[in-house]
This record gives structure tokens, sequence and C-alpha cells, in this order.
């Protein structure tokens, strides 16, 4: 709400006061309705009309537990205090006992003697004979662990991805494209062709390969490369149908989709949607219109909560991540680097660039150190009109230390201030200009921003 007091000086027309509110998300000219909207917003997420740290992450297992392995992919078995680790390191697969303080004195286990060229797609799902198993597969072959058997599965198809639909295992053939399997119910073992019992629906090819398999409500969706495919799974096998959804959207990025809710969320060249059953709508992001996404963007991705969780290369060759609530259309952006992700039952687990394993917490802090939380405003107004003015004051409502950079329309007008916040706090720029910038930094895992109150002198025109 813009809030105004005037008062006449010598040196101008009139005084006025504004108070502007912060935005997480870069959707608006800033100071119209009394938001500032920001040009780049890093690691700060709004809730309640406050800005706080965004996710953080916290240390599952540390890097000395992997004994010199180098994970290029990353699975999780099991569930509850006997969830292991499954990673893929130069060629196989090894599997460790996730501990209890992130410290593990037994080294990792080789999986079988599978050699693979490079890291397989996994499927957990449960079996009415082995309970909690993990589907590996790759043109190498398909692959079943149980928690300590690791065997070859000779009839099942080598596949690039799949989903568990129904009590069946559904997989895309890495072989024979736009081909899907499926297995005997409660049967990840049992692929041979029967009535009642496993087979196949082959796909219409001009939509592209077969990208993603997504269960989302009672339905299953196969994401291709130009579109995405209904797949009529219920009830006998003999019933089985595949029908193409009338959509239209860019290519779609590989490992970018992921089912939030009732929606399958992905990337696509021309922007991230949001599938709901009926249609394909384009989300407004505009974290990724401030952080363009790479051409080839390198995507990761994940479900956290209610949270969309996409991690992408930018054009400029940072790694970002977007946190995307599809259901209230809200978000914010991290500089974590979500690599390697294996979904859990709280969420993703990752590796980091200096190789532990970890999993985001609402602490704004990067395995015990602070994250540097950003909110620049770009070039701006600051709600106060077009003419000349000078800042007379500006007071920064919130809690925290913060660095407070404050900059004219020329580069030689820029004024740095190292703030202790604990409500409002004042500074004096007594810059001159019609537009201005404003950046606030801080390190603080538990900051707050509620608001920027800005007083000005309305200079004549000479």
């Amino acid at each position: 709400m813009l809030v105004f007091r005037k008062e006449l000086t010598p040196s101008a027309l009139e005084e006025k006061t504004v108070s502007l509110s912060l935005s997480a998300a870069p959707r608006g000219e800033s100071g119209k309705s009394g938001v500032l909207y920001p040009e780049e917003c890093l690691n700060f997420r709004a809730e309640n009309g406050v800005l706080r740290g965004g996710a953080g992450t916290e240390i599952v297992l540390d890097k000395a537990a992997l004994q010199g392995y180098v994970p290029s992919a990353a699975y999780l078995f099991g569930r509850g205090a006997a969830q292991k680790l499954v990673f893929f390191s130069e060629g196989g697969l090894y599997s460790l006992t996730l501990p209890e303080g992130g410290e593990s004195g037994v080294p990792p286990a080789r999986l079988g003697s599978a050699v693979f060229a490079a890291p397989p797609f996994a499927l957990p799902f449960v079996t009415a004979e082995n309970g909690d198993v993990l589907l590996f597969s790759a043109p190498e072959g398909t692959y079943l662990y149980d928690g300590t058997d690791f065997s070859v599965l000779e009839d099942a198809p080598a596949a690039t991805c799949g989903c568990v639909y129904y009590d069946r295992l559904f997989l895309a053939s890495a072989s024979i494209p736009y081909r899907l399997h499926f297995s005997v119910p409660l049967d990840g073992s049992d692929w041979e062709h029967a009535y009642r019992a496993a087979g196949y629906v082959d796909l219409s090819p001009e939509h592209g390969e077969i990208t993603a398999l997504l269960p989302c409500g009672k339905k299953i969706y196969a994401l291709r490369g130009r579109g995405l495919t209904l797949l009529r799974a219920e009830g006998e096998n003999a019933g089985f149908s595949a029908e193409p959804v009338p959509t239209a959207f860019g290519a779609v990025f590989e490992n970018s989709a992921q089912c939030v809710g009732e929606h399958i969320l992905f990337l696509a060249s021309d922007g991230l949607y949001a599938f709901d059953g009926s249609e394909a709508k384009r989300c407004a992001a505009p974290w990724l219109a401030a952080a363009p996404p790479a051409a080839s963007p390198a995507c990761r991705s994940a479900v956290r909560g209610a949270y969309y969780v996409l991690s992408y290369l930018t054009a400029s060759g940072a790694r970002r991540t977007l946190f995307y609530d599809p259901a209230a259309e809200d978000g914010f952006l991290s500089d974590t680097d979500m690599s390697l992700p294996a979904c859990g039952e709280d969420g993703p687990l990752f590796f980091t660039a200096d190789g532990a394993l970890v999993r985001f917490t609402r602490e704004s802090a990067r395995a015990g150190a602070p994250l540097k939380k950003i909110w620049r405003s770009g070039s701006t107004r600051l709600g106060l009109g077009a003419g000349r003015k000078q800042l007379r004051r500006l007071t920064l409502v919130g809690k925290g230390n913060f660095k407070l950079t404050v900059e004219g329309e020329h580069a030689r007008e820029k004024l740095v201030y190292a703030l202790a916040a604990d409500g409002e706090t004042n500074v004096q720029p007594l810059l001159k200009g019609r537009r201005f910038s404003v950046c606030v930094e801080s390190e603080d895992a538990d900051c707050t921003l509620e608001r920027l109150e800005v007083s000005a002198a309305i200079l004549k025109e000479v």
C-alpha cells in the first residue's frame, strides 16, 4: 500500500514517503501497487508477505563414507532405518546403508559383476513375493535388487524409463522406439507375453521417443519429445490402448518431468509447463526469465512436498534450482546444485560438488555454512513517479545482518551500508535522480525482510 506524507521544503515541491513490500518473483513493474519486484532474487522465499531464507541442505552421508568412490548417479532402496543408498561409479553399482550422523565405517559393497556404460535407469516397486525391490535397466540388460541379491532378469526388456501403475511395471523399450512393455501384476520378474499376463503396446511414432512415464491421478502418461500420449491400462491387458493428447509445446528437456499432486510439470524449450490431465499450460515462472536456461540445460528434477524442484544450467553457465508450487503458482530460486537426485519419502537426496550426500531443509544453510541471500531491484522509480527526486531516507524493516547497496543513475553514485536490523533501520542516501536501484544481501540463516520505506523530496525541474 502506498502511504504519502506531504511536506513543502525550500528546495522541493513536496516530500513523499512510500511503503514497499518486497516480492520474491520478478513479475511486474516495481513500485506499482506498493510492491518492489526484483531483477534478481536468490535464496529468498516469500512467506505471508515476508522474505526469509529459502531451502538449505544438511549432510546425510559425508564424503569419507564413500571411501574414494565418485558417484555419477544415486538411488534409494528400502525405508526407515534399513534404507540403503545405491550409487553408480565407474561402470558398477554399489550399496551402502545410510547411517545416522553422516558417518559410516562400513565400505560400499559392489552389486553383482554387471558393467554399465552409463548409469542405468532405476525403478522401486513392491512385489508379492519379495516386498521392496529395485529394478535397474540399461542397454546391457535389466536387473533386480531385493536388498541382498542382485540378479539379471533374462526375459525383461532393456528400458530407458518406466513407472508402476495398477500393480504392473511399465517400461519404455531401449531397443524398439515407441514400444511400452508391461509386466505381470505384482511380479516384476515375469515378462512372458500372454493373455491376462505381460505384453506390450506400440505408440504412434510421430510424437518422438518416450522420455518419461508418469502416473498422475488415475491415468498414466508417456511424455514424448514432441507431445504427450495417454495410456489406458486398467483391467485386462487385451484392452490396453494409447492415444495422443492434443497439446502444443516445444521440445521437452530430458530429466525435467515430475508428477506433483494432480499436475505433470516439465521444462520445454519454450518454457515451464503444467499438464492437468486435459491441457498443458505454460506456467508464469518469472524466475526462469530472470535466470534463463541454457540451450542444453542438463536438467535434474525431483519432488519435495508441494514443490516441483528443477535444477538446470543457465545461459551464463551457472546452475540454479527452482522450487515451484503449481497449486499456489509461486516459488523461489536457489543456487543449491541438486546433482544426482534420488527421491525418498522426505524428498530428494543428492550429492554436492564436494561429494557429500545431503537433503533439503528449511534452514538457509549449505551443509552448515550460511547461504548468501540476494535481493536486487534493478533500476526503479521506487513508486515515486517519473520526476527527479532526492532520497532523503530509506528504512529497512526486518531482522538480521544485511549489506544494503543503493545506487543512483551514474556509476559513481553508489553507497554501501552494513546494517544490523531488529525492526526498523534507517539510512540517508541523499542521492538525486529519476531512477535508483537497491540491493539487500545477507548470510544470516534466519534473517527476514518485511518491507522498505522510502522518503524522498520531489525536486523542481530546472
